[in-house]
């Protein structure tokens, strides 16, 4: 379970990541 739950969050970091830098594109484009 804490194996399954690590790889989750490490995704789930991953993906929040990509979706901060993606706005502060957008921003820093506008």
């Amino acid at each position: 379970m804490s194996r399954k739950n690590q790889r989750y969050s490490k995704e789930f970091k991953a993906e929040a990541v990509r979706t901060v830098l993606e706005n502060q594109l957008s921003i820093s484009e506008g």
